[in-house]
């Protein structure tokens, strides 16, 4: 048996009856047939990063796409950009 605590809550880890939350993601706990899940994440099973590591506040520029982990985020550039937030133009 192992302890964790979740958003202040002490949870006993325990296995789930064979429903479909008996495989809760990313450390989540399922306790009768619901996952309790760890900060950072959400959903039914834990399967959703929630903040995504920043991209929420949008500090990607001039059109990039944010990617996000449960704690970074990756800008992608669109080709004639770069930089860490795609701040600056190539050939400028």
């Amino acid at each position: 048996m192992q302890l964790m605590t979740y958003k202040h809550i002490l949870i006993i880890d325990s296995s789930c009856s064979t429903s479909t939350y008996d495989q809760c993601q990313n450390e989540g706990s399922c306790i009768d047939d619901v996952c309790f899940c760890l900060d950072g994440f959400t959903g039914d099973r834990c399967e959703t990063v929630t903040g995504a590591g920043g991209c929420e506040t949008e500090p990607c520029m001039n059109g990039a796409t944010c990617e996000g982990t449960v704690d970074s985020y990756t800008c992608k550039c669109a080709t004639k950009f770069y930089g860490t937030h795609c701040e600056n133009e190539r050939g400028a």
